[in-house]
């Protein structure tokens, strides 16, 4: 079950055929199709890359900012994993906001859209920061 939805999430890390690196014209745009609520300014993504020690460090602040009801006052993050059930049978994260974050990651971390290095250094990261913030 868990490599199900590992593999349906590999079509977010796999580039097209027309991928290119992103260069300062198209890197604003490059997300313009993320409905506004969910939409990170050019200016945040510079700074939490700024401030992110990695990947997975990254790909954590990106959660907080696009899942802020799970790091409020009722720790609803620790009732949640990135692909949900597990010894404690938690709920997974929202697959829409998941995509996203998988495009803010690797727009700024191309060296991870192997299913590998997605999964030890991005999911094992976010995973960890749901449990124990």
């Amino acid at each position: 079950m868990v490599r199900d939805k590992i593999s349906r999430y590999h079509q977010y890390l796999v580039p097209s055929p027309t991928h290119s690196p992103p260069t300062p014209e198209t890197a604003t745009s490059k997300f313009s199709d993320i409905p506004q609520e969910f939409r990170i300014s050019a200016e945040d993504l510079k700074a939490m890359h700024l401030h992110a020690f990695n990947a997975g460090h990254f790909a954590t602040k990106v959660v907080q900012r696009l899942f802020p009801e799970l790091t409020g006052p009722n720790n609803l993050r620790q009732k949640y994993s990135y692909f949900g059930g597990g010894r404690c049978n938690k709920l997974e994260l929202d697959t829409r906001r998941k995509s996203f974050v998988v495009r803010y990651v690797l727009h700024h971390y191309p060296q991870v859209q192997e299913k590998h290095a997605w999964q030890e250094r991005v999911v094992v990261k976010i995973n960890e920061f749901l449990r124990r913030k």
